[in-house]
């Protein structure tokens, strides 16, 4: 009998990428509720692989409350409530941190993913409700980070080198550091070609360092896993893991773009903050 034909790693990642990325373009660019159906999605899948990953203690009514503090900051920025959304998930962290029992490296894995998790969520929303600027800035986040993430991978196997943080996560080098940097600043410099976002060197340069903020993210979770003594967040997606596994850079970027947005502090949109200078 003829053995199967084995799938490598990097082919597994192709195909999920070629099946989902898809389904989340096309929901991303129909907008309104449809993309925010597929955020309320992925934040039930995100609080779920956190709780499953952590916590060990009433571990039933942890999990449905994490989702429901999930979903409902999700909400909370659908109408339009996104400092009241930010501000829940910190509180829910805390409180559900306190009944989890958790102590040391798990309380703070367990706060840190709720805080940033919800916080991503409602980031997401915010940015995609400007009518103008929002499909825009959806589409640079996902442009910037998956040109990082695929401009690492490749130039950290082509050149290799030194090793950027060994003890946290063995394979990365400063090699893909680099070359996810610039895999970034091309695309933001490309999306400044085809579409009038303002200042185009302070796009570029956002891109950069948005690529910093991603692999700073997966390095985050890659800590994590290892605290954990876990090798992927799931098994949702053959190659990738689980969702955390593939959206744990994006969920860091979503963070600083919005918290640009807040910053900046004027009338206009999360979205428009980020884009026009």
């Amino acid at each position: 009998m003829k053995n199967k034909p084995h799938i490598s790693e990097l082919g597994l990642r192709i195909l999920s990428a070629v099946a989902v990325i898809p389904i989340v373009l096309a929901l991303t660019i129909l907008g309104g509720m449809w993309f925010q159906l597929l955020v309320l999605v992925l934040a039930a899948l995100l609080a779920l692989e956190l709780v499953n990953n952590v916590v060990e203690e009433r571990i039933d009514i942890i999990r449905i409350l994490t989702i429901l503090l999930f979903l409902g900051n999700g909400l909370l920025a659908v109408f339009g409530e996104v400092m009241a959304a930010l501000i829940a998930g910190v509180a829910g962290a805390v409180i559900l941190t306190g009944i989890s029992g958790l102590r040391n490296a798990k309380a703070v894995i367990f706060s840190a993913g709720m805080i940033f998790g919800s916080s991503a969520v409602v980031g997401l929303i915010a940015l995609r409700s400007d009518m103008e600027f929002g499909l825009i800035a959806i589409l640079w986040l996902f442009a910037v980070v998956w040109s990082a993430d695929t401009m690492a991978y490749f130039s950290g196997r082509l050149i290799g080198g030194p090793k950027l943080a060994p003890k946290v996560s063995p394979n990365k080098t400063w090699a893909g550091f680099f070359g996810g940097i610039a895999g970034a600043a091309i695309a933001g410099l490309v999306l400044t070609r085809l579409v009038d976002v303002g200042s185009e060197i302070t796009l570029v340069g956002l891109s950069a360092a948005a690529a910093v903020v991603a692999q700073a993210g997966d390095l985050q979770e890659s800590w994590a896993k290892r605290q954990l003594g876990v090798k992927d967040s799931g098994r949702l997606l053959p190659g990738h893991g689980g969702v955390w596994d593939r959206l744990d850079a994006l969920i860091i970027v979503v963070i600083f773009a919005a918290l640009i947005g807040i910053v900046r502090g004027n009338d206009q949109s999360l979205a428009y903050n980020l884009l026009i200078w």
